[in-house]
């Protein structure tokens, strides 16, 4: 009760990737904290949105072949997770680091009732593929930071497929991981999921620094696991 709440969805955030040798401050997070285990990101039709769909809204999306933020999007939910905080008067924001040539988040996030939603374009960030959540944080934390009470919503990309070294996130954080006696390929997707940990002990210092870490709830979960992956 009262407290702050960080929501975050990490793009392809696999199980296999939270430990202290990948990501130590998730895995410590997880260890210390709370972890639900009873929460599944289904395969969805359209997988990261999908999953976005029904966390926002809490209404499982369409099991036809369909877009569910598109089709549905323009719909009134009164019960959406971020009106239960409008209606105690918190500072609602949500951001995301890309634009809506994939989905089209503004129209949606803004129809749920955000006080404000701010994209790539939004935040002044460079288009590449794929934009660092480090520089997502840096770019927003001090839009609420210091707001009375607040429910922020990020949506996370670093990690997002391919993984190779054009992605700019696993050239950053190879070095990490060159030398790890696992696959190439996961090689290629630790380097690319750090930077999200990294992005996440950029907020943890960030919280620390303004008083705000002890009554702040931070919430993280996968919308989906690493599709590009071999099973083996």
């Amino acid at each position: 009760k009262d407290k702050n709440l960080i929501l975050i969805q990490v793009e392809s955030l696999d199980h296999i990737a939270v430990n202290p040798e990948v990501m130590p401050t998730l895995a410590n997070l997880k260890a210390t904290g709370m972890n639900f285990k009873n929460f599944i990101s289904p395969l969805y039709m359209r997988t990261t949105s999908d999953i976005e769909f029904a966390v926002q809204t809490g209404i499982p999306p369409s099991g036809l072949n369909t877009n569910s933020m598109r089709d549905f999007g323009g719909n009134g939910y009164p019960n959406a997770i971020v009106n239960l905080f409008n209606r105690t008067r918190y500072t609602t924001a949500s951001f995301h680091n890309y634009d809506d040539s994939i989905y089209p988040r503004n129209e949606f996030y803004d129809n749920l009732g955000y006080d404000s939603y701010m994209d790539i374009e939004d935040l002044g960030m460079e288009k590449v593929m794929w934009p660092s959540d480090v520089e997502l944080i840096e770019k927003t934390v001090d839009l609420f930071i210091n707001e009375p009470r607040f429910f922020v919503n990020y949506i996370s990309v670093s990690s997002h497929a391919y993984y190779d070294m054009t992605n700019p996130n696993v050239a950053r954080n190879y070095h990490l991981f060159e030398n790890m006696e696992v696959s190439q390929e996961l090689k290629y997707y630790y380097s690319a999921i750090r930077e999200f940990d990294n992005a996440l002990i950029t907020l943890i210092l960030e919280l620390t620094k303004s008083s705000r870490i002890l009554d702040t709830v931070i919430v993280i979960y996968g919308e989906q696991l690493q599709l590009e992956l071999s099973k083996e």
